[in-house]
């Protein structure tokens, strides 16, 4: 054996563990002289920038902080060999640093938190590690706080539509958590809205006449442009721009006092846009095998109608989840059950629903046994309707179509009988959820042609459609702002911070429409007939028991007189009146003769 050739081998590997040490990179575990430093983010991606006492600086901009496991921190653990300290600065990775005024940072050994200070001045440093540590995933069997509210008959329900950043900030503490700065500025940043701002606006809300609200998801979210919710980063944690859990609970315990149901907006296709080099997800969603990873869904595949890359592609570059994981499966359930739990919400509003495998839908629709909603975005009732059979309701983009063609556009009335002729395709059409326009597409007012020669004159044709909306079959969903004029284009235009202006003539429409609808269980869950329809002219009645109800709609822009016969269940000189005006008018042998101004709604009752 070569003894000098090993001992020189020995000597070597001896002084490569030495200069290793020398420059101290970031460990996983803390070694017995080693600095653990915790950094509150001010930047929303932190790079430290050190070097252990005089010795030879990282490369600039440093090593990019993992996230910690304390939410709303970063952390990392540097071992510094016989140093005393470490020197460090931090930076963005972009070229904005913080150093102390040019003076530096110095950590000693052990655990240390690093706070910013506010608009670029010196932070603070305190050794331990933060105070405020994250809750530990809690125990999906665990009871919920109850009030003894439900269970909802959704049927008879109608939804303000909340997307909770962009509707009212009623606490500016937590605008600026976890380093994603709120900035009202930027259409794509959060802008401060949260669970106080709705507490603050639930008689806003009530004094319009609905019933219910769907608020935005909730969920933890990792970026400043993740305002909406639909990013989740940690499933199990409440995102703090919004509130807490506890300010959740709040929420939901306040609108129920109120008689307002609450629908949560859930995804369980996919997480935020973390890998492959973002990292992950929080845990337990951490796990390459939890995804498909097969890449973005294409326009072509949409084109095609290739499902089974609609259902495993990425929508929008987001992580797909792999449903047929059993474990990826067992936990969304598991969650959605812990959430309803946890917050007593009364329905979930299923985002990106056709992206969802079918059995998985009716899976996580019998586990969470709650109502369930789905979002299936497409104009077909033959492919929308067949997701009704795996989730209670859809959300009906068919007819949303049709409303927009027929009322923003000045369609015929026709296109609405032959809408209804599709209804046998969903399991009950009382149950899909109607809307005019929603946070995905243009804004009802943004897409209306306007009065021949008067083409900014549009709010007659948004009342004739809410009128429709709120009277016919169907949950009726309204976006908020619909009731302040807004008129955005795509998003993040259809996206507006809030107004509440309770004298605006839409809101008071919308508010004298929902009372008769609350005052007539015919108007809200009862079987509908056609009675009369040809281009511009439409009129149905609604039954319920004892209650009936006829529904008059004119679509043009001049008077419009009409004989509509074969109502039913009205004797010989029944007076019908009008619920939307003074006027009212006599049954004669089963019809009724009626003129309607332009755009008119007329709701005529006993």
């Amino acid at each position: 054996m070569n003894f000098k050739k090993w001992a020189s081998i020995l000597f070597a590997m001896m002084l490569l563990v030495s200069l290793l040490s020398a420059v101290g990179g970031p460990t996983t575990q803390a070694a017995d002289n080693s600095v653990t430093l915790y950094y509150k983010k001010g930047f929303a991606n932190p790079y430290i920038h050190y070097r252990q006492a005089d010795g030879n600086w990282t490369a600039a901009p440093g090593v990019k902080m993992a996230d910690a496991e304390v939410s709303g921190y970063a952390k990392t653990t540097i071992n510094i060999g016989s140093s005393s300290q470490l020197e460090a600065v931090f930076n963005n990775g972009t070229g904005t640093w913080d150093n102390n005024g040019s003076k530096n940072y110095f950590f000693k050994t052990g655990t240390s938190t690093y706070v910013p200070g506010a608009n670029n001045a010196p932070g603070t440093i305190t050794s331990g590690a933060p105070s405020d540590t994250i809750t530990p995933t809690p125990d999906p069997t665990t009871p919920p706080p109850s009030d003894n509210f439900g269970p909802v008959d959704w049927s008879k329900r109608s939804i303000y539509f909340i997307m909770t950043d962009r509707f009212d900030n009623g606490d500016t503490s937590n605008d600026n958590y976890g380093g994603f700065n709120s900035n009202k500025s930027q259409p794509i940043q959060w802008h401060g809205g949260d669970f106080q701002g709705i507490i603050n606006r639930l008689d806003y809300i009530k004094n319009m006449g609905f019933t219910a609200i769907w608020i935005t998801p909730v969920t933890m979210q990792k970026s400043v442009a993740a305002y909406h919710g639909y990013h989740t980063y940690d499933f199990y944690s409440v995102d703090g721009h919004l509130g807490n859990m506890a300010k959740f609970q709040e929420l939901v315990k306040t609108a129920h006092s109120k008689n307002i149901a609450v629908m949560l907006d859930v995804v369980v296709n996919h997480t935020g846009d973390f890998m492959p080099g973002n990292g992950t997800a929080k845990a337990p969603f951490d796990k390459t095998d939890w995804y498909h990873n097969a890449g973005e869904i294409t326009q072509n595949d949409y084109n095609s109608n290739n499902q089974s890359r609609i259902e495993n592609g990425d929508v929008a570059n987001l992580d797909d989840l792999k449903q047929e994981n059993p474990a990826v499966a067992t936990e969304l359930k598991n969650w959605g059950k812990w959430i309803i739990q946890q917050s007593n919400v009364d329905g979930l509003r299923v985002d990106t629903a056709k992206h969802v495998p079918k059995w998985f839908l009716k899976d996580f629709d019998t586990a969470v046994n709650t109502f369930t909603i789905g979002e299936v975005f497409h104009g077909d009732p033959v492919y929308v309707g067949d997701y009704s059979n795996y989730l209670d309701a859809v959300l009906d983009f068919p007819m949303y179509y049709t409303m927009r063609d027929v009322f923003a556009k000045d369609g015929s009335m026709n296109l609405i009988k032959e809408r209804y002729a599709q209804d046998s395709r969903y399991k009950n059409p009382n149950l899909n959820g109607t809307f005019l326009d929603n946070h995905d597409v243009k804004r009802f007012l943004n897409e209306a042609t306007g009065k021949p020669g008067a083409n900014s004159d549009k709010w007659p044709q948004l009342k004739a459609a809410l009128g429709f909306l709120l009277t016919s079959r169907g949950i009726p969903i309204v976006y908020q702002g619909t009731e302040q004029g807004f008129n955005g284009g795509d998003d993040p235009a259809n996206r507006e911070d809030m107004k509440f202006d309770t004298n605006n003539e839409l809101y008071k429409y919308i508010a004298k429409v929902n009372a008769i609808r609350n005052s007539h269980p015919a108007l809200q869950n009862g079987s509908q007939k056609e009675k009369w329809v040809d281009n511009t002219f439409y009129a149905y009645q609604r039954s319920s028991g004892t209650d009936e109800v006829v529904v008059l709609i004119n679509n043009s822009w001049s008077n419009e007189t009409r004989t509509i016969p074969n109502l039913d269940n009205f004797g010989n000189g029944t007076v019908l009146k009008n619920q939307m005006g003074t006027d009212s008018v006599t049954v004669n042998g089963g019809s009724i003769n009626v003129t309607l101004g332009p755009k008119e709604v007329k709701i005529l009752t006993k």
